[in-house]
């Protein structure tokens, strides 16, 4: 397991010899790179905080939050978190926007590749399993007894084969 120290530099090298595409947002100065989740091009951002020693990973899924379903989409996520191994689904209801993030310490700066490697894993995995459901929920085309409904009915007809 090789360790380096966090910065925009070592990252964007990390990125690169992961065979990722880090890319810059401009307006935030901030790297990411695109996921596949549910067929759609999600980003992942890495945000560095207190000089290196807290790195989060945060994902925007391709949802608008609308009024109407703040609190079907809220029930979701919070259900999400409780059965899953790693929780971090939220929601900024003041923009609107759904995500799935994780926050890793970084005791002296330092992070491993192995680790970071499992947690982008983790994160790809996770918003690819959950992102159609949250999808559904948080545009009212499905509310939430129907979901449990159809994941119930999907499970029998597994159990079956």
């Amino acid at each position: 397991m090789t360790t380096w120290t966090l910065n925009q530099n070592n990252l964007t090298k990390f990125l690169k010899n992961s065979d990722q595409e880090p890319l810059l947002e401009r307006e935030s100065g901030l790297i990411y790179i695109n996921i596949q989740a549910n067929d759609n091009d999600l980003p992942l951002f890495f945000v560095i905080r207190n000089e290196g020693e807290i790195l989060q990973l945060i994902c925007y899924l391709p949802y608008q939050l609308y009024d109407a379903h703040k609190g079907p989409t809220a029930r979701l996520l919070h259900l999400l978190n409780r059965d899953i191994d790693i929780p971090g689904f939220g929601m900024d209801e003041e923009q609107g926007l759904i995500f799935y993030r994780l926050v890793l310490p970084c005791l002296n700066g330092e992070i491993h590749d192995t680790l970071l490697r499992i947690y982008i894993d983790t994160i790809k995995l996770v918003c690819d399993s959950f992102s159609h459901a949250i999808g559904l929920i948080s545009s009212g085309n499905m509310n939430l007894d129907e979901l449990r409904r159809q994941a119930l009915q999907e499970q029998k007809e597994k159990h079956y084969e």
